[in-house]
């Protein structure tokens, strides 16, 4: 709930303080929403569920199978 609230303020028009008028500290209040929200999030990710996630990433997208491409 708090990422689809961090993500909602980022995105609707709505603002404590407004981008139009104050341009910098307006984008700066979404940006510290996001970073708070990141944070609070992280303390409850556990290890076991973070090696199921790298897990189940292993099997989407394996290593070695792609490769970047650089001009």
């Amino acid at each position: 709930m708090l990422i689809v609230a961090a993500l909602s303020y980022l995105v609707l028009p709505v603002d404590l303080v407004s981008a139009k008028r104050l341009p910098v500290i307006g984008w700066i209040d979404e940006a510290v929403s996001l970073v708070y929200a990141y944070k609070k999030v992280c303390r409850y990710v556990i290890p076991e569920k973070e090696s199921e996630v790298d897990n189940i990433l292993e099997r989407w997208i394996p290593k070695g199978k792609y490769e970047l491409i650089e001009e």
